[in-house]
């Protein structure tokens, strides 16, 4: 069966798994909520979990307590939820890459994303710009990369994973300007940016974790990947602007293990809308540069995931990447 009718197929499977537990939404929640994060501290999605917990606490009148599960590009947390109660107590803050990347990347189909977490809200669109060093003699993109076409050997470059957004898109970029990077994977962004300050690396695609190196001058940004361009990044032009075909965004999202009854599916949602909706919310992510706050309906969250899945799906096959 094709990956894509696959997903189709799962997201009708959520949609019926509903209400195969009883629960009511006027005692939910009962105890401590739990978010789990696949990525360590310090990054946008770090924030945005964050962010999001202390608005929960505030709309359910219980604590919600934030645990970062790194691991298996973010596979190790999402299993962690599809195996908890479904009761709605432990909830995943979940990168796109978990659902539109990993089914492709990894040769392990122990943990299926789409049978086994339902989709509660989306929550972000995340920021994303190339960055280099201060030290490194290039202000523009053309410029880092006519500097990567004379190197050698190959210029390094830092992701904070294989087979994230900051690995993919870098790679996307590699092939549309026709130049070399050597890939070194960190275990986040901030590891990624301290990698690149430190001369161990020559570029990262970052967003919130590299922010912080942004603002003390350590890091340049160089392009932002979104078409659009970033209010906190004044100057800074889109990659669109020399690589017009070049265009990458993600996103984050509130899941639950399948099975958790639909009253407190739907509690959770309308709880999380409200937090997003807040314009305190988006303040405080454009201010860290983990990105802006993105409302959208069970339905068209749904397809979306199923697009960026295709896309993908087909960019991974044709770099023929595997994670074991």
């Amino acid at each position: 069966m094709k990956l894509s009718r696959t997903i189709a197929l799962s997201f009708i499977f959520m949609a019926l798994a509903y209400g195969t537990l009883a629960a009511s939404a006027q005692s939910f929640p009962t105890r401590s909520i739990h978010l789990l994060l696949g990525l360590p501290p310090g990054g946008a999605a770090d924030v945005t979990a964050r962010l999001i917990a202390r608005g929960l606490e505030e709309k359910l009148g219980q604590t919600v307590v934030v645990e970062n599960k790194p691991g298996s590009g973010g596979n190790l947390a999402g299993q962690l939820v599809a195996n908890s109660p479904p009761d709605g107590h432990t909830l995943l803050v979940g990168p796109d890459s978990l659902f539109v990347i990993n089914p492709h990347l990894f040769a392990s189909d122990a943990f299926d994303p789409f049978k086994s977490l339902i989709p509660i809200a989306s929550l972000i669109n995340n920021y994303y710009a190339f960055v280099t060093s201060s030290a490194l003699p290039v202000k523009t993109l053309p410029e880092f990369v006519a500097l990567a076409k004379r190197s050698n050997p190959a210029l390094l470059y830092a992701s904070f994973g294989n087979g994230t957004q900051s690995h993919l898109g870098v790679e996307m970029l590699k092939t549309i300007a026709q130049f070399e990077l050597n890939h070194v994977p960190y275990r986040g962004g901030p590891q990624a940016g301290i990698g690149v300050v430190s001369g161990d690396a020559s570029l990262t695609l970052g967003g919130g974790g590299v922010y912080p190196m942004i603002q003390s001058g350590q890091l340049r940004p160089l392009a932002v990947a979104s078409r659009a361009p970033i209010d906190e990044l004044p100057g800074v032009p889109s990659v669109s602007e020399f690589y017009p075909s070049y265009e990458l965004s993600s996103w984050q999202g509130l899941f639950a293990p399948v099975g958790t009854p639909r009253a407190v599916v739907d509690r959770l949602r309308a709880a999380t809308n409200e937090v997003i909706a807040d314009k305190a919310f988006d303040s405080k992510l454009r201010a860290t540069l983990s990105g802006k706050s993105y409302q959208s309906t069970p339905e068209a969250f749904a397809a979306q995931i199923k697009s960026e899945s295709d896309k993908y799906g087909a960019l991974i096959r044709a770099l023929n990447i595997k994670v074991q």
